[in-house]
């Protein structure tokens, strides 16, 4: 998804009656000109494991709430290691 609302909207909708929502997620920290702090939080409130591939730094990540504790796998992001994580993620 290109942005912190268009990633929001998944939150909410039904399919047949159940509430949909990702297995995990694979967050960036900066989605276009919006900052991912929002969908770590709804994130966190579904339940939903993730993990950042990010090029911020661990300085930046540390003060924000929502993020500070998430591994970062950086960027560029090791896709070997970026399958690996998710796999753990949805275990």
């Amino acid at each position: 998804m290109g942005s912190e609302s268009s990633a929001l909207i998944v939150f909410g909708h039904s399919v047949d009656g159940r509430d949909e929502r990702p297995d995990a997620a694979v967050l960036d920290v900066r989605l276009g000109d919006e900052k991912g702090t929002a969908v770590a939080v709804h994130l966190n409130m579904f339940g939903v494991p993730f993990v950042l591939a990010s090029a911020v730094s661990k300085i930046d990540l540390a003060f924000d709430a929502a993020l500070s504790m998430v591994p970062n796998l950086g960027k560029p992001t090791d896709l070997k290691l970026l399958v690996e994580v998710v796999q753990e993620l949805t275990k």
